[in-house]
Protein backbone atom coordinates (compact mmCIF):
# COMPACT_ATOMS: atom_id res chain seq x y z
CA UNK A 1 0.00 0.00 0.00
CA UNK A 2 1.33 3.42 -0.85
CA UNK A 3 1.60 4.95 2.31
CA UNK A 4 2.37 9.45 3.21
CA UNK A 5 4.95 10.96 5.30
CA UNK A 6 2.44 10.88 8.10
CA UNK A 7 2.48 6.44 7.98
CA UNK A 8 -1.30 6.69 7.63
CA UNK A 9 -3.43 4.56 4.61
CA UNK A 10 -4.10 6.88 1.39
CA UNK A 11 -7.23 5.04 1.29
CA UNK A 12 -9.52 5.96 3.77
CA UNK A 13 -13.26 4.72 3.54
CA UNK A 14 -16.71 6.67 5.26
CA UNK A 15 -18.07 3.08 5.88
CA UNK A 16 -20.55 4.76 8.90
CA UNK A 17 -23.55 6.57 7.48
CA UNK A 18 -26.88 7.52 9.27
CA UNK A 19 -28.40 5.87 6.50
CA UNK A 20 -26.35 2.31 6.44
CA UNK A 21 -26.33 2.04 10.93
CA UNK A 22 -28.97 -0.76 10.63
CA UNK A 23 -27.67 -2.67 7.77
CA UNK A 24 -23.54 -2.28 9.67
CA UNK A 25 -25.20 -3.92 12.70
CA UNK A 26 -26.43 -6.86 11.07
CA UNK A 27 -23.56 -7.36 8.93
CA UNK A 28 -20.73 -7.06 11.68
CA UNK A 29 -22.85 -9.88 14.14
CA UNK A 30 -23.01 -12.04 11.79
CA UNK A 31 -19.16 -11.69 11.27
CA UNK A 32 -19.16 -12.31 14.96
CA UNK A 33 -22.10 -14.42 15.13
CA UNK A 34 -20.88 -17.50 17.56
CA UNK A 35 -18.27 -15.69 19.60
CA UNK A 36 -18.00 -14.67 23.59
CA UNK A 37 -18.70 -11.15 23.03
CA UNK A 38 -21.90 -11.26 21.40
CA UNK A 39 -23.84 -14.34 22.43
CA UNK A 40 -25.23 -11.73 25.33
CA UNK A 41 -26.96 -9.91 23.13
CA UNK A 42 -30.50 -10.04 23.97
CA UNK A 43 -28.85 -9.11 27.44
CA UNK A 44 -30.02 -5.32 28.74
CA UNK A 45 -26.77 -2.98 28.80
CA UNK A 46 -26.18 -2.53 32.98
CA UNK A 47 -26.11 1.28 33.52
CA UNK A 48 -25.66 0.59 37.38
CA UNK A 49 -21.92 1.02 38.51
CA UNK A 50 -20.65 1.80 35.36
CA UNK A 51 -18.66 4.30 33.22
CA UNK A 52 -18.69 6.28 29.70
CA UNK A 53 -15.16 6.25 28.52
CA UNK A 54 -15.11 8.19 25.29
CA UNK A 55 -11.41 8.06 23.17
CA UNK A 56 -9.95 11.13 22.09
CA UNK A 57 -12.39 12.81 19.90
CA UNK A 58 -10.00 15.32 19.27
CA UNK A 59 -10.35 18.12 15.97
CA UNK A 60 -7.12 16.03 14.91
CA UNK A 61 -9.51 13.25 14.36
CA UNK A 62 -12.42 14.90 13.24
CA UNK A 63 -12.05 18.31 11.04
CA UNK A 64 -11.48 17.06 7.51
CA UNK A 65 -8.56 19.27 7.24
CA UNK A 66 -6.49 16.99 8.66
CA UNK A 67 -4.33 14.83 8.20
CA UNK A 68 -5.41 12.21 10.54
CA UNK A 69 -9.39 12.75 9.39
CA UNK A 70 -11.47 9.79 9.77
CA UNK A 71 -14.28 9.99 7.62
CA UNK A 72 -17.10 8.24 9.58
CA UNK A 73 -16.75 10.75 12.89
CA UNK A 74 -19.83 12.67 12.01
CA UNK A 75 -21.73 9.63 12.91
CA UNK A 76 -19.44 8.58 15.58
CA UNK A 77 -20.03 12.10 17.23
CA UNK A 78 -24.18 11.95 17.13
CA UNK A 79 -23.62 8.67 18.91
CA UNK A 80 -21.52 9.56 21.44
CA UNK A 81 -23.90 12.66 22.32
CA UNK A 82 -26.63 9.89 22.46
CA UNK A 83 -24.71 8.10 25.34
CA UNK A 84 -23.75 11.17 27.00
CA UNK A 85 -27.49 11.82 27.86
CA UNK A 86 -27.98 8.47 28.83
CA UNK A 87 -25.17 9.05 31.32
CA UNK A 88 -25.96 12.36 32.88
CA UNK A 89 -25.60 11.05 36.39
CA UNK A 90 -23.27 8.79 35.35
CA UNK A 91 -19.28 9.40 35.40
CA UNK A 92 -18.10 10.71 31.65
CA UNK A 93 -14.87 10.32 31.03
CA UNK A 94 -12.60 12.01 28.00
CA UNK A 95 -9.24 11.46 26.42
CA UNK A 96 -7.07 13.84 25.13
CA UNK A 97 -4.30 12.28 23.12
CA UNK A 98 -0.69 14.59 23.43
CA UNK A 99 2.53 12.99 21.97
CA UNK A 100 5.58 13.32 23.76
CA UNK A 101 8.71 13.93 22.53
CA UNK A 102 11.01 11.14 21.18
CA UNK A 103 8.41 8.15 22.08
CA UNK A 104 7.66 5.18 19.84
CA UNK A 105 4.72 6.83 18.75
CA UNK A 106 6.60 9.56 17.00
CA UNK A 107 8.80 7.15 15.38
CA UNK A 108 6.20 4.95 14.30
CA UNK A 109 4.16 7.93 12.72
CA UNK A 110 6.68 10.41 11.74
CA UNK A 111 4.24 12.84 13.24
CA UNK A 112 2.71 13.90 16.50
CA UNK A 113 -0.75 15.08 18.20
CA UNK A 114 1.18 18.11 20.65
CA UNK A 115 -0.76 20.58 23.21
CA UNK A 116 -0.25 23.32 21.03
CA UNK A 117 -1.64 22.89 18.27
CA UNK A 118 -5.73 24.41 17.06
CA UNK A 119 -5.98 20.01 16.54
CA UNK A 120 -5.24 19.16 20.21
CA UNK A 121 -9.01 20.26 21.36
CA UNK A 122 -12.08 17.92 21.97
CA UNK A 123 -13.98 18.72 18.87
CA UNK A 124 -16.25 21.30 19.31
CA UNK A 125 -19.46 19.21 18.35
CA UNK A 126 -19.11 16.25 21.46
CA UNK A 127 -20.97 16.78 24.90
CA UNK A 128 -18.72 17.30 26.81
CA UNK A 129 -19.87 16.90 30.52
CA UNK A 130 -16.82 15.32 32.62
CA UNK A 131 -13.26 15.12 33.60
CA UNK A 132 -10.90 15.39 30.44
CA UNK A 133 -7.55 12.82 30.86
CA UNK A 134 -4.00 13.34 29.06
CA UNK A 135 -2.94 10.73 27.73
CA UNK A 136 0.41 9.77 26.02
CA UNK A 137 0.02 6.37 24.17
CA UNK A 138 -2.67 4.04 22.75
CA UNK A 139 -3.86 2.80 26.34
CA UNK A 140 -5.94 5.82 28.79
CA UNK A 141 -5.02 3.58 31.46
CA UNK A 142 -1.03 3.89 30.85
CA UNK A 143 0.70 6.84 32.95
CA UNK A 144 -2.64 7.75 33.90
CA UNK A 145 -4.78 7.58 36.90
CA UNK A 146 -7.48 6.39 35.04
CA UNK A 147 -7.61 2.93 36.97
CA UNK A 148 -7.91 4.83 40.36
CA UNK A 149 -10.44 7.37 39.14
CA UNK A 150 -12.82 4.39 38.58
CA UNK A 151 -12.06 2.28 41.28
CA UNK A 152 -13.13 5.41 43.78
CA UNK A 153 -16.09 5.82 41.76
CA UNK A 154 -17.16 2.04 42.19
CA UNK A 155 -17.22 1.32 38.68
CA UNK A 156 -17.66 -2.18 37.26
CA UNK A 157 -18.84 -1.74 33.75
CA UNK A 158 -16.55 0.49 31.43
CA UNK A 159 -18.58 1.24 28.09
CA UNK A 160 -15.69 2.64 25.52
CA UNK A 161 -16.46 4.91 22.67
CA UNK A 162 -14.23 7.19 20.42
CA UNK A 163 -11.24 6.68 17.77
CA UNK A 164 -9.51 5.10 16.72
CA UNK A 165 -10.89 2.29 16.55
CA UNK A 166 -8.33 -0.65 16.51
CA UNK A 167 -5.55 1.79 18.11
CA UNK A 168 -6.34 3.69 21.27
CA UNK A 169 -9.96 2.30 21.84
CA UNK A 170 -8.84 -1.18 21.43
CA UNK A 171 -5.74 -1.17 23.43
CA UNK A 172 -8.04 0.95 25.79
CA UNK A 173 -10.91 -2.13 26.16
CA UNK A 174 -7.83 -4.62 26.20
CA UNK A 175 -6.33 -2.92 29.64
CA UNK A 176 -9.83 -2.01 30.75
CA UNK A 177 -10.20 -6.12 31.14
CA UNK A 178 -7.27 -6.59 32.19
CA UNK A 179 -7.93 -4.53 35.32
CA UNK A 180 -11.24 -6.51 36.06
CA UNK A 181 -13.83 -4.07 34.76
CA UNK A 182 -16.78 -5.36 32.27
CA UNK A 183 -15.96 -4.12 29.25
CA UNK A 184 -18.78 -2.72 26.72
CA UNK A 185 -17.44 -1.72 23.60
CA UNK A 186 -19.75 0.21 21.59
CA UNK A 187 -19.34 -0.72 17.62
CA UNK A 188 -21.95 2.00 16.07
CA UNK A 189 -19.93 4.88 18.97
CA UNK A 190 -16.05 4.15 17.37
CA UNK A 191 -14.40 4.25 14.23
CA UNK A 192 -11.00 4.32 11.87
CA UNK A 193 -10.13 4.52 8.81
CA UNK A 194 -11.51 1.19 7.02
CA UNK A 195 -14.62 -0.94 7.33
CA UNK A 196 -11.57 -4.21 7.47
CA UNK A 197 -9.80 -2.46 10.36
CA UNK A 198 -12.89 -1.71 12.34
CA UNK A 199 -14.28 -5.45 11.59
CA UNK A 200 -10.81 -7.10 12.71
CA UNK A 201 -11.05 -5.37 16.02
CA UNK A 202 -15.04 -5.93 17.05
CA UNK A 203 -13.96 -9.55 16.33
CA UNK A 204 -10.43 -9.60 18.40
CA UNK A 205 -12.30 -7.90 21.55
CA UNK A 206 -15.34 -9.90 21.33
CA UNK A 207 -13.23 -13.00 21.04
CA UNK A 208 -11.64 -12.62 24.38
CA UNK A 209 -12.04 -9.05 25.78
CA UNK A 210 -15.89 -7.17 25.43
CA UNK A 211 -19.50 -7.18 24.75
CA UNK A 212 -19.89 -5.66 22.23
CA UNK A 213 -23.05 -3.66 21.94
CA UNK A 214 -24.78 -0.52 20.04
CA UNK A 215 -25.69 2.63 21.10
CA UNK A 216 -29.92 1.81 20.63
CA UNK A 217 -28.51 -1.28 23.18
CA UNK A 218 -27.66 1.35 25.54
CA UNK A 219 -30.28 4.35 24.83
CA UNK A 220 -33.31 1.25 25.43
CA UNK A 221 -31.42 0.62 28.93
CA UNK A 222 -31.53 4.29 30.05
CA UNK A 223 -34.41 4.70 28.63
CA UNK A 224 -35.97 1.49 30.27
CA UNK A 225 -33.95 2.87 33.65
CA UNK A 226 -31.77 0.16 34.01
Amino acid sequence: MVRNRYCLPMHKERYLTHENLRNKRENWLEKLRGLRGVRDLNRACPLENSALLVIDMQAYFTNPVSHAFVPSTDVVIYNINKLVKCFNRKPVIYTKHIDEPNTNMIRWWNTGLYAETDFSSIESGVKVSGEILVKHTYSAFHGTNLHENLQHSHIENLYIAGVLTNLCCETTARDAFLRNYNVFFVADATATYREDMHIATLLNLAHGFARIVFTGDIVEGCENGL
